[in-house]
Protein backbone atom coordinates (compact mmCIF):
# COMPACT_ATOMS: atom_id res chain seq x y z
CA UNK A 1 0.00 0.00 0.00
CA UNK A 2 2.85 2.58 0.87
CA UNK A 3 4.45 1.91 -2.60
CA UNK A 4 1.07 2.95 -4.20
CA UNK A 5 0.72 6.30 -2.08
CA UNK A 6 4.21 7.00 -3.46
CA UNK A 7 2.84 6.36 -7.05
CA UNK A 8 -0.07 8.38 -6.31
CA UNK A 9 1.50 11.20 -4.54
CA UNK A 10 4.38 11.76 -7.03
CA UNK A 11 1.95 10.93 -10.03
CA UNK A 12 3.88 7.77 -11.11
CA UNK A 13 1.27 6.10 -13.14
CA UNK A 14 2.92 3.49 -14.57
CA UNK A 15 3.74 0.33 -12.18
CA UNK A 16 6.63 -0.30 -14.03
CA UNK A 17 8.57 2.80 -13.47
CA UNK A 18 6.89 2.80 -9.43
CA UNK A 19 8.94 -0.07 -9.21
CA UNK A 20 11.90 0.83 -10.68
CA UNK A 21 11.75 4.29 -8.77
CA UNK A 22 11.30 2.30 -5.70
CA UNK A 23 14.47 0.06 -6.47
CA UNK A 24 16.90 3.10 -6.68
CA UNK A 25 15.08 5.92 -4.84
CA UNK A 26 16.43 5.88 -0.59
CA UNK A 27 13.61 8.43 0.27
CA UNK A 28 11.03 6.11 -0.98
CA UNK A 29 12.50 2.56 0.18
CA UNK A 30 12.55 4.15 3.56
CA UNK A 31 9.41 4.81 3.30
CA UNK A 32 8.43 1.76 1.86
CA UNK A 33 10.06 -0.01 4.68
CA UNK A 34 12.40 -2.33 2.90
CA UNK A 35 16.00 -2.77 4.06
CA UNK A 36 18.74 -1.67 1.47
CA UNK A 37 19.19 -5.12 0.22
CA UNK A 38 15.76 -6.29 -0.04
CA UNK A 39 14.14 -7.60 -3.22
CA UNK A 40 11.58 -5.05 -4.72
CA UNK A 41 8.83 -7.00 -6.05
CA UNK A 42 8.56 -6.72 -10.00
CA UNK A 43 5.98 -4.74 -11.57
CA UNK A 44 3.76 -8.05 -12.35
CA UNK A 45 3.82 -9.23 -9.42
CA UNK A 46 3.14 -6.23 -7.70
CA UNK A 47 -0.02 -5.33 -10.09
CA UNK A 48 -0.99 -8.82 -8.88
CA UNK A 49 -1.10 -8.13 -5.66
CA UNK A 50 -3.14 -4.87 -6.45
CA UNK A 51 -5.98 -6.31 -7.51
CA UNK A 52 -5.86 -9.64 -5.87
CA UNK A 53 -5.76 -7.58 -2.47
CA UNK A 54 -7.43 -4.12 -2.38
CA UNK A 55 -10.06 -5.07 -4.37
CA UNK A 56 -12.09 -7.68 -2.17
CA UNK A 57 -11.02 -5.28 1.05
CA UNK A 58 -11.94 -1.76 2.38
CA UNK A 59 -8.05 -0.81 3.19
CA UNK A 60 -8.03 1.96 0.37
CA UNK A 61 -11.30 3.61 1.46
CA UNK A 62 -10.08 3.09 5.01
CA UNK A 63 -6.89 5.35 4.43
CA UNK A 64 -8.70 8.20 2.95
CA UNK A 65 -11.27 8.15 5.66
CA UNK A 66 -7.88 8.03 8.16
CA UNK A 67 -6.10 10.82 6.66
CA UNK A 68 -9.19 13.43 6.20
CA UNK A 69 -9.33 12.87 9.87
CA UNK A 70 -5.97 14.06 10.19
CA UNK A 71 -6.58 17.01 7.98
CA UNK A 72 -9.58 17.73 9.90
CA UNK A 73 -7.93 17.78 13.16
CA UNK A 74 -5.44 20.25 11.57
CA UNK A 75 -7.54 22.63 10.55
CA UNK A 76 -6.78 22.09 6.63
CA UNK A 77 -10.45 20.89 5.13
CA UNK A 78 -12.77 23.29 3.95
CA UNK A 79 -15.22 23.14 7.17
CA UNK A 80 -15.46 26.89 7.29
CA UNK A 81 -18.80 26.42 5.21
CA UNK A 82 -20.51 25.14 8.33
CA UNK A 83 -19.79 28.13 10.31
CA UNK A 84 -22.10 30.36 12.65
CA UNK A 85 -22.21 33.42 10.31
CA UNK A 86 -22.31 31.27 7.07
CA UNK A 87 -24.87 29.27 8.28
CA UNK A 88 -26.78 32.09 9.61
CA UNK A 89 -26.32 34.04 6.10
CA UNK A 90 -27.72 31.22 4.29
CA UNK A 91 -30.86 30.87 6.69
CA UNK A 92 -31.58 34.59 6.49
CA UNK A 93 -31.66 34.22 2.45
CA UNK A 94 -34.40 31.53 2.75
CA UNK A 95 -31.63 28.85 2.05
CA UNK A 96 -31.77 25.38 4.23
CA UNK A 97 -28.14 24.65 4.79
CA UNK A 98 -27.59 21.11 4.16
CA UNK A 99 -23.94 21.59 5.33
CA UNK A 100 -22.00 19.72 8.29
CA UNK A 101 -21.78 22.04 11.45
CA UNK A 102 -18.21 23.00 12.09
CA UNK A 103 -17.15 22.20 15.59
CA UNK A 104 -14.29 21.49 17.47
CA UNK A 105 -16.16 20.53 21.02
CA UNK A 106 -15.62 17.17 20.91
CA UNK A 107 -11.42 17.18 20.54
CA UNK A 108 -11.17 17.03 24.35
CA UNK A 109 -8.66 14.07 24.16
CA UNK A 110 -11.22 11.70 25.91
CA UNK A 111 -12.39 14.49 28.49
CA UNK A 112 -15.69 15.43 28.61
CA UNK A 113 -17.07 16.80 25.71
CA UNK A 114 -19.35 20.18 24.95
CA UNK A 115 -22.16 17.86 25.11
CA UNK A 116 -21.58 16.34 28.58
CA UNK A 117 -22.73 19.88 29.70
CA UNK A 118 -26.60 21.11 29.47
CA UNK A 119 -27.42 24.73 28.22
CA UNK A 120 -30.09 26.35 30.15
CA UNK A 121 -31.14 29.22 28.30
CA UNK A 122 -33.77 30.29 30.88
CA UNK A 123 -30.68 31.37 32.84
CA UNK A 124 -27.82 31.55 29.97
CA UNK A 125 -25.54 29.40 31.94
CA UNK A 126 -24.15 25.58 31.25
CA UNK A 127 -24.45 23.07 33.89
CA UNK A 128 -21.40 20.58 34.23
CA UNK A 129 -21.94 16.70 35.07
CA UNK A 130 -21.27 17.51 38.41
CA UNK A 131 -24.14 19.78 38.84
CA UNK A 132 -22.41 23.12 39.48
CA UNK A 133 -23.00 26.32 37.12
CA UNK A 134 -20.43 27.83 34.17
CA UNK A 135 -21.42 31.12 33.61
CA UNK A 136 -20.34 33.76 31.11
CA UNK A 137 -19.64 37.69 31.57
CA UNK A 138 -20.85 38.40 28.56
CA UNK A 139 -17.58 39.35 26.74
CA UNK A 140 -17.29 38.02 23.19
CA UNK A 141 -14.32 36.57 22.35
CA UNK A 142 -12.60 36.28 18.47
CA UNK A 143 -15.78 38.79 17.49
CA UNK A 144 -18.23 35.59 18.13
CA UNK A 145 -17.22 33.08 20.92
CA UNK A 146 -18.88 33.63 24.81
CA UNK A 147 -16.89 31.56 26.88
CA UNK A 148 -19.02 30.53 30.08
CA UNK A 149 -16.23 29.58 32.84
CA UNK A 150 -17.31 27.20 36.17
CA UNK A 151 -15.66 28.70 39.25
CA UNK A 152 -11.79 27.60 39.93
CA UNK A 153 -13.05 26.37 43.84
CA UNK A 154 -15.95 24.64 42.41
CA UNK A 155 -13.34 22.52 40.41
CA UNK A 156 -10.60 22.52 42.86
CA UNK A 157 -13.07 20.27 45.16
CA UNK A 158 -14.57 18.07 42.18
CA UNK A 159 -13.86 14.31 42.25
CA UNK A 160 -15.14 14.53 38.20
CA UNK A 161 -11.92 17.19 37.34
CA UNK A 162 -9.58 14.63 35.93
CA UNK A 163 -12.42 13.63 33.74
CA UNK A 164 -13.01 17.40 33.16
CA UNK A 165 -10.29 19.67 32.31
CA UNK A 166 -6.20 19.98 33.43
CA UNK A 167 -6.78 23.86 33.91
CA UNK A 168 -7.77 25.08 37.04
CA UNK A 169 -11.15 25.60 35.78
CA UNK A 170 -13.27 24.41 32.97
CA UNK A 171 -14.51 26.15 30.07
CA UNK A 172 -17.00 25.78 27.39
CA UNK A 173 -17.88 28.07 23.99
CA UNK A 174 -20.75 28.80 22.80
CA UNK A 175 -21.31 31.02 19.64
CA UNK A 176 -23.21 34.02 19.30
CA UNK A 177 -25.26 32.31 16.51
CA UNK A 178 -25.14 28.81 18.44
CA UNK A 179 -28.99 28.81 17.99
CA UNK A 180 -28.75 28.86 14.40
CA UNK A 181 -26.41 26.18 14.60
CA UNK A 182 -28.51 23.59 16.29
CA UNK A 183 -31.15 24.49 14.09
CA UNK A 184 -28.66 23.13 11.34
CA UNK A 185 -27.33 20.29 13.50
CA UNK A 186 -31.40 18.80 13.60
CA UNK A 187 -31.79 19.53 9.81
CA UNK A 188 -28.63 17.07 9.42
CA UNK A 189 -30.55 14.17 11.05
CA UNK A 190 -33.82 14.65 7.98
CA UNK A 191 -33.64 12.58 4.66
CA UNK A 192 -33.67 15.57 2.47
CA UNK A 193 -30.26 16.38 4.47
CA UNK A 194 -28.84 13.02 3.48
CA UNK A 195 -30.08 12.97 0.13
CA UNK A 196 -27.79 16.57 -0.94
CA UNK A 197 -24.76 14.55 1.12
CA UNK A 198 -25.57 11.78 -1.84
CA UNK A 199 -26.04 13.80 -4.45
CA UNK A 200 -23.73 17.02 -3.85
CA UNK A 201 -22.17 17.73 -7.65
CA UNK A 202 -20.34 20.88 -7.00
CA UNK A 203 -17.28 20.87 -8.58
CA UNK A 204 -14.67 22.74 -6.34
CA UNK A 205 -10.62 23.01 -7.54
CA UNK A 206 -9.49 20.01 -5.92
CA UNK A 207 -11.01 18.07 -9.23
CA UNK A 208 -9.42 20.36 -11.19
CA UNK A 209 -5.66 19.66 -9.09
CA UNK A 210 -6.64 15.62 -9.50
CA UNK A 211 -6.84 16.15 -13.63
CA UNK A 212 -3.70 18.60 -13.49
CA UNK A 213 -1.12 17.96 -10.68
CA UNK A 214 -2.09 13.92 -10.36
CA UNK A 215 -2.51 13.18 -13.87
CA UNK A 216 -6.38 11.54 -13.75
CA UNK A 217 -7.31 12.97 -16.68
CA UNK A 218 -8.06 8.99 -17.57
CA UNK A 219 -8.87 5.88 -15.35
CA UNK A 220 -6.86 3.13 -15.73
CA UNK A 221 -7.91 0.80 -13.67
CA UNK A 222 -11.29 -0.95 -15.32
CA UNK A 223 -14.38 -1.11 -14.05
CA UNK A 224 -16.65 0.62 -11.24
CA UNK A 225 -14.47 -0.65 -8.28
CA UNK A 226 -11.23 0.22 -10.44
CA UNK A 227 -12.30 3.97 -10.40
CA UNK A 228 -13.44 3.56 -6.88
CA UNK A 229 -9.78 2.79 -6.16
CA UNK A 230 -7.61 5.35 -8.59
CA UNK A 231 -9.82 8.10 -7.06
CA UNK A 232 -9.61 6.96 -2.95
CA UNK A 233 -5.79 6.93 -4.07
CA UNK A 234 -5.78 10.10 -5.69
CA UNK A 235 -8.01 11.73 -3.21
CA UNK A 236 -5.43 10.32 -0.10
CA UNK A 237 -2.08 12.02 -2.20
CA UNK A 238 -4.71 15.23 -2.50
CA UNK A 239 -4.51 15.22 1.48
CA UNK A 240 -1.38 14.23 2.26
CA UNK A 241 0.60 16.74 0.38
CA UNK A 242 -1.93 19.40 1.71
CA UNK A 243 -1.10 18.34 5.54
CA UNK A 244 2.56 17.83 4.25
CA UNK A 245 2.54 21.49 2.81
CA UNK A 246 0.59 23.34 5.72
CA UNK A 247 0.04 21.40 9.10
CA UNK A 248 3.83 19.07 8.69
CA UNK A 249 6.81 21.18 11.51
CA UNK A 250 9.96 20.72 10.56
CA UNK A 251 12.37 19.98 13.54
CA UNK A 252 14.58 23.03 14.39
CA UNK A 253 18.01 23.28 12.67
CA UNK A 254 20.56 22.49 15.16
CA UNK A 255 23.75 24.71 14.94
CA UNK A 256 26.90 22.75 14.55
CA UNK A 257 29.84 24.10 15.75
Amino acid sequence: MRMLVIGYVFAIRSERQLCAEVRVNLAYRWFCRPGLEDKIPDHSAFSRARHERFRVSDALRRMFERVVETGIAAGLVGTAYGSGATLKSLIERGIEPHIPVWDKSNQTQGRFTKADFTYDERRDLYICPGGKHLTCSGRVDQGRILPYRASVRDCASCALKPHCTRASARKVSRDIDEPIRDRVRALAKTEAFETSRRHRKKVEMAFAHMKRIFKLDRLRLRGLSGARDEVLLTATAQNLRKLARYAYQPPPIQNLT
